[in-house]
């Protein structure tokens, strides 16, 4: 407490006594404590005013950015919404206006917004707005309004008259404010008319596109309808020297990689154009496999290239999805290693991945020894029109779309493709594919395997590991002997049920059967380009795959014939109606059908096709598609209506050159059948007469050994087991002996180049272009040979080609000569024979007229396997102007005219007897 002094005490002498003085110095070190404490607060209060100020100075400036900022923002708003080429039109609840864009003010013609701005939106509709406009946008304001919530929608509006009419995408919802509640509507519009233009240009382009490639697709299939189906009947026939019989088999193959390209074309174009359609339908995976294979077989035989197929035997034989894609898939994968692979293997692989509840996921991998890929060219493999290393592969035909159209069904499959190459070494392409199966029934099965013991010997390591494969999949006990001598060994020992053997060791190992007495089936394994197995001895053409080996081992009876006869059947009684305004067609399809037996009649117009309808009995008519005045359709159609079962059941096939897609939905929408594209291929051409012709007029082939009970069932000729040559090459006499006369003339062009290499092998074998010609006759011989049951010269010509292949100079040279002297022998016994069987008991010169009347009668009755048979009888004939007579008659019957053949033999037959008098 503050000190209490005395005032008496303390006058002006000064004295005071001691505690007064600390006393006071007390307060005054207190008042001077108050002091600096006072002081502090006064800074504190300074320095808090000043932060103050200094906050308030940074709020100032900051709420200035901030409006600066928000100016900015509006302003770069206004500016886009000035140039914005979108209709934008808010309305307040009640309908009026809020605001709008300046594009809707230019459209409407409204000099600015000041006219509108609070009307209401309907007040304007006829001013600015015609009124279907300002209904359809006033009906979609009210839908939203019922609705409660926004539409999109494609609408057409007149803005401002005039008539023009233009095509936008609207956009039309509420304005919820935060309370949740409507504050008016937005109308939002996009000007589509452009878009919609460009789009109609682009499918009229894409429509014009598809227009012109029907059009090229009839005008190009039309001529090589002609090519193929005329070269395929030339090839029929015995042609002379065997030189053109060569370049016919060109033409015809040129023509068939034409249609090849044709394809690929258009079905890029399908592609392209979305308009590819993907079936589901129940296939046989065999029945696929099997077409691959026999297309791939024909394109490889002349190659030295080894085929193999592995195909798991688990796999379900009933599938369902598009077998003719996966066909065309596989085809096109194997044929581009083809293309690539000029010696080694190439390979087709089928297993499965996994099955689950009636779908299967499956994997074709198709791997080759080709010249492979570069690392940078292998992610453009699959890209359009792409021919990778294109300088290398400068000679290898191909439209570069191959892989593109394989990648492109796998994906509409919806499955894929990837490769994996090796430069230099060769590619793996592998496809997976769903597909579904409606049974679990394997694609292949051995009966009663646990007492199947198979013994395999092939000399071709990877042929044996592959057949190995094989028999393992199918659950069966076999042994894969190392060579020959072990083969044998084995085979004496009698424990096997069938053993499997290629050519070279295939006589030994009958023999060796007949001698022990064995009950083992000895199977030949035939190489591509080799005969198959002569009567009582079972054959097998390489590639063995699981099927044909499980019908071998299951005791299928798989003869030549019917494995390689496309014409399964014949229709003697059967009546066929071709309509088409082309007469080379009416040839090519009538030679077509001739192997059937059928009666053809021809036209050229849908007239006269509907008049031959009403006046005959027609089992199926064939019309073509585009004919002049009456198409095809329409004839089509006026048959229908003729009335009656008869012609409304009537099968009417069109033949067309038009291949584009939804081509056969419009034939069967016309009131056709079924349809058959040009150029026809043998095989559906066959499908199609199997369907539709009634089965009671089908005669399935008898085959008989000789034309009567009085000729010897097999020519004798030294050197040839002619029994095993007539099975060969049809199992007919007749056929036996025109293969002979064929083998007879190659011989002798043959025999002329390899004399060349005679003496002088080391100089004249060389290079490798001469070498690669030795290697090629020599199997050439050894293929023809044994078609023909010429063992020896076979096996000694595999041995020349071998030694070619291996540049063995020491063997050809002490070999060729012998071999030479060989050939030519046998050519001259089979000459001397088939000079005595064409002329022996078949008449004099005299007898001509004899037999051409005998002719003449058979062409009128259209008998035309009597027509065959006499036209072979006259082909012994010495005078030379029936000769040539038979040339021009043999002609007209082979594409079924047999009128202008019957008025060729009353030519003939005038001739023979001399002017009258």
């Amino acid at each position: 407490m503050p000190c209490q002094a005395d005032p008496a005490k303390n006058g002006f002498s000064g004295a005071t006594d001691g505690s007064e003085a600390e006393c006071l110095r007390s307060e005054v070190a207190s008042m001077s404590r108050q002091i600096k404490k006072l002081n502090r607060e006064l800074v504190s209060i300074k320095n808090a005013m000043e932060l103050a100020v200094s906050v308030s100075s940074a709020h100032e400036k900051f709420n200035a950015a901030l409006k600066l900022e928000k100016q900015r923002h509006e302003q770069y708003l206004n500016l886009l919404l000035a140039n914005s080429i979108d209709l934008i039109i808010l309305l307040d609840k009640e309908g009026r206006f809020v605001y709008c864009t300046d594009e809707f003010l230019r459209l409407a013609g409204i000099p600015g917004f000041g006219l509108i701005h609070g009307r209401e939106f309907e007040k304007i509709w006829g001013e600015y707005i015609d009124k279907v406009s300002s209904k359809r946008l006033n009906g979609l304001l009210e839908e939203v309004k019922a609705k409660m919530s926004a539409i999109e929608t494609d609408i057409e509006l007149n803005i401002g008259g005039g008539g023009r009419l233009r095509s936008y995408s609207a956009h039309i919802a509420l304005m919820v404010n935060a309370s949740g509640t409507t504050d008016g509507y937005m109308i939002l519009a996009h000007d589509t008319t452009e878009i919609l233009r460009a789009k109609e240009a682009a499918e009229q382009a894409n429509f014009a596109k598809s227009a012109f490639l029907a059009r090229m697709s009839h005008e190009i299939r039309t001529p090589m309808n002609a090519i193929i189906g005329m070269s395929e009947l030339a090839l029929r026939e015995e042609i002379s020297p065997p030189s053109a019989a060569t370049y016919v088999s060109g033409i015809n193959q040129a023509g068939l990689n034409l249609l090849s390209i044709i394809n690929d074309v258009l079905d890029f174009s399908k592609i392209e154009s979305g308009l590819l359609q993907i079936e589901n339908a129940p296939y046989k995976m065999a029945s696929v496999l099997n077409d691959v294979i026999s297309v791939i077989k024909t394109r490889i035989a002349e190659k030295h290239v080894l085929f193999l197929v592995d195909v798991d035997s688990g796999i379900p034989g009933g599938l369902i999805g598009d077998s003719a894609r996966l066909r065309q898939i596989l085809i096109n994968l194997l044929a581009n290693a083809v293309k690539y692979t000029q010696e080694g293997f190439i390979r087709l692989a089928v297993k499965e991945i996994s099955k689950n509840d009636g779908a299967i996921v499956l994997n074709f991998t198709v791997s080759d020894s080709g010249i492979g890929i570069k690392p940078e060219d292998v992610g453009n493999i699959f890209g359009d029109f792409v021919r990778v290393d294109a300088e290398r592969n400068s000679g290898i035909e191909g439209t570069g779309l191959g892989l593109s159209i394989s990648r492109s069904l796998c994906r509409a499959m919806d499955g894929d493709i990837s490769v994996t190459s090796v430069y230099g070494h060769g590619s793996e392409f592998i496809v997976t594919l769903p597909q579904r199966y409606d049974s679990v029934e394997a694609i292949a099965s051995v009966n009663d395997r646990e007492k199947q013991r198979v013994l395999l010997y092939h000399e071709r390591a990877q042929y044996a590991k592959s057949i190995s494969s094989t028999l393992e999949s199918l659950e069966v006990v076999f042994r894969a002997a190392s060579g020959p001598s072990e083969f044998l060994h084995e085979l004496e020992g009698g424990a096997w049920t069938h053993a499997f053997v290629s050519a070279p060791e295939a006589d030994t190992a009958r023999e060796t059967v007949r001698k022990n007495l064995l009950q083992t089936k000895v199977v030949l394994l035939a190489d591509i380009g080799e005969a198959l197995s002569p009567s009582g001895l079972s054959s097998a053409m390489m590639p063995v795959w699981a099927v044909p080996a499980a019908n071998i081992l299951n005791g299928v009876n798989m003869s030549m014939k019917e494995k390689s006869l496309s014409v399964r059947f014949m229709a003697p009684k059967a009546r066929i109606l071709i309509a088409d305004d082309i007469a080379t067609n009416l040839q090519v399809v009538s030679g077509l059908l001739s192997p059937y037996r059928v009666k053809t009649d021809t036209c050229m117009s849908g007239p006269e096709a509907i008049a031959l309808v009403k006046e005959r009995q027609y089992d199926m008519v064939l019309m073509d598609h585009m004919m002049p005045g009456m198409d095809g359709i329409e004839a089509t159609r006026r048959i229908r209506e003729l009335g009656g079962s008869r012609f409304a059941e009537l099968p009417i096939i069109a033949l067309t050159a038009n291949a584009i897609s939804g081509m056969r939905e419009k034939f069967l929408q016309s009131g056709f059948d079924d349809y058959l594209a040009k150029p026809i291929e043998i095989s559906k051409l066959n499908a199609a007469i199997e369907k539709w012709i009634p089965e009671e007029k089908q005669v399935k082939f008898i085959l008989h050994a000789s034309k009567d009970d009085s000729t010897p069932a097999f020519i004798e000729i030294e050197g040839l087991d002619t029994a095993r040559g007539t099975a060969m090459t049809g199992g007919t006499r007749e056929g036996y002996v025109k293969v002979l006369r064929l083998y007879c003339k190659d011989i002798a062009e043959r025999l002329a180049l390899l004399r060349r290499f005679i003496g002088n092998t080391g100089d004249s074998l060389s290079d490798d272009s001469s070498l690669s010609m030795f290697v090629t006759q020599a199997h050439a011989l050894k293929s023809a040979s044994a078609s023909i049951g010429a063992s020896e010269i076979s096996r000694d010509a595999a041995e020349l080609e071998t030694a070619g292949e291996n540049r063995d100079m020491k063997l050809i040279e002490s070999a060729l000569g012998a071999f030479c002297d060989r050939l030519s022998s046998l050519a001259e016994r089979i000459g001397t024979a088939i000079s005595a069987e064409d002329c022996d008991g078949k008449g004099s010169s005299d007898s001509s007229d004899e037999v051409l009347r005998q002719l003449k009668d058979a062409l009128a009755s259209e008998d035309v396997r009597a027509v065959d048979v006499l036209l072979a009888e006259l082909q012994c004939a010495q005078d030379t102007f029936i000769g040539e007579s038979l040339s021009r008659i043999s002609d007209c019957v082979l594409v079924s005219d047999f009128k202008k053949a019957a008025w060729e033999i009353e030519i003939l037959q005038a001739a023979s007897k001399g002017p009258a008098g």
